[in-house]
């Protein structure tokens, strides 16, 4: 009675090991079957049933190859397990048909036992070669892309570069087989700047900073130096903490750069000089556009302003409505002419110089044009000439006594001629006349009277002389 009772409850503990066998399979998500050794199902659970699309009475009724796609059996077909083989365990993927046929993949993980039974655990993994196929696709398209990229695009993961694209490693002078599984930095950054590289690298693949965008000195296979910018962002690739950016070469916009800003210092030198020049000349400059607004002047055009018109920039007035009426209709008759695209040039005079004389400027105003020959405004130049004016003043003065006193010289040699010559003729026929009789009172008297006469022509051209000399 004992043996028995002990028997019983043996069975019984075996009945219930086997419902929980049973419900652990029934329960289960993947789908699970039993094969015996020649590939007839002996069992199969809920799961399989609906990735399969068959009933549990239909698949107990059918063999493992009726599930399978048929061209792949023919490329790999079921090797039947001895019953003699020990007990393995393999995983591989498998291509089975559904019950609509409808091929799907599945991941299969084989326990083959000793006593004519194969367990099998299938997994639906469409989705996932889907994926992977994605995947494969995606990562075609990239290296398409990239391979064929004008800007150097590269990879890291761990420390190093796992992918560059040709560009990249033609920027440095390398393959891109010499730079893959190479530090970042080690080859193809400056030795002064690969600090701040690493610190860049390493922040980002520790997550501290996202993305990030600088530039640096980059280093050449041959030893020689360029500017480069990176753009790169930490992204997660198969569970790996991994950077992936772009590079470009901008050692020639830095040497433009560079360029520009010796000129930008050369311009700003040569507009402190121009401008110290123009405030010192003694020319008035002003810069107005169409519209007759005043731009820009010096200061020698603020005193001429302010000299000839009362101008007071303080005042706020306008300075053209203190130029009188007559001047002002003449000076926008020349700004028409200006404006047209024809340069004036003209003189004009002011009251209220030295001794009540006139101021004097001779006035140029030019046409500025833009690139488009559009004109855009002109530039009004007025120069002092009052002290040439006065010069050509005296030197037509002097020009004047000069002739004045060549047309007394001529009046002179003329008197000369005629008034000097006289007496001396008679002098000298007298003259003869005395050698010949020199007791001839009636000839000593004329010559007397001769010699008084040529005393007073001289007397009277040595006054004339005089007051001319005087009037003058």
């Amino acid at each position: 009675m004992e043996k028995k009772a002990e028997l019983l409850n043996i069975l019984n503990q075996l009945q219930k090991s086997e419902e929980k066998y049973r419900q652990l399979i029934e329960q289960a998500s993947d789908a699970i079957y039993i094969l015996n050794y020649n590939g007839n199902f002996t069992d199969v659970n809920q799961s399989m049933c609906s990735m399969t699309g068959y009933t549990r009475d239909e698949l107990l009724q059918m063999t493992i190859t009726q599930l399978i796609d048929p061209e792949q059996l023919k490329i790999d077909p079921i090797k039947y397990v001895p019953p003699s083989a020990p007990e393995t365990s393999t995983v591989r993927e498998r291509r089975f048909a559904h019950k609509s046929g409808r091929l799907f993949d599945v991941e299969v993980n084989v326990k083959t036992f000793p006593n004519d039974r194969v367990m099998v655990i299938a997994r639906d993994i469409t989705v996932r070669k889907a994926m992977e196929a994605d995947l494969i696709n995606a990562e075609l398209k990239f290296r398409t892309i990239a391979d064929r990229s004008m800007v150097g695009i590269y990879i890291v993961q761990e420390g190093e570069f796992v992918y560059v694209n040709p560009r990249f490693a033609e920027v440095f002078g390398y393959t891109p087989e010499e730079l893959i599984g190479k530090h970042p930095s080690s080859l193809v950054i400056h030795p002064n700047h690969r600090n701040e590289v690493d610190e860049s690298i390493r922040a980002r693949l520790s997550g501290e900073v996202e993305s990030v965008h600088y530039e640096t000195v980059g280093q050449r296979k041959d030893g020689s130096s360029n500017w480069i910018e990176f753009y790169g962002s930490r992204v997660m690739m198969s569970g790996v903490p991994s950077i992936i950016g772009t590079m470009l070469d901008i050692t020639e916009r830095k040497q433009a750069e560079e360029q520009i800003l010796k000129e930008k210092e050369s311009l700003l030198r040569s507009e402190a000089n121009l401008q110290t020049i123009i405030n010192n000349t003694d020319t008035a400059y002003a810069l107005l556009d169409a519209q007759l607004n005043i731009v820009e002047y010096n200061n020698m055009a603020l005193r001429y302003a302010q000299k000839e018109f009362n101008y007071d920039p303080a005042l706020g007035t306008d300075l053209f409505s203190q130029i009188p009426a007559d001047r002002m209709a003449k000076f926008r008759e020349y700004v028409s002419r200006v404006l047209g695209g024809s340069p004036v040039s003209y003189e004009v005079s002011y009251p209220g110089g030295a001794g009540n004389s006139p101021i004097w400027y001779h006035v140029r105003m030019f046409p500025i044009a833009g690139r488009d020959q559009q004109i855009l405004g002109l530039v009004f130049a007025a120069s002092d000439i009052s002290d040439r004016k006065r010069a050509d003043y005296h030197l037509q003065q002097a020009y004047r006594n000069i002739q004045y006193h060549v047309e007394s010289i001529k009046d002179m040699a003329w008197k000369q001629s005629h008034l000097i010559r006289s007496p001396l003729a008679n002098l000298k026929a007298l003259v003869d006349i005395l050698r010949a009789d020199p007791t001839d009172q009636l000839a000593l008297d004329y010559l007397s009277s001769e010699l008084e006469r040529l005393d007073t022509v001289i007397i009277d051209m040595s006054k004339d002389a005089t007051e001319r000399t005087i009037y003058n």
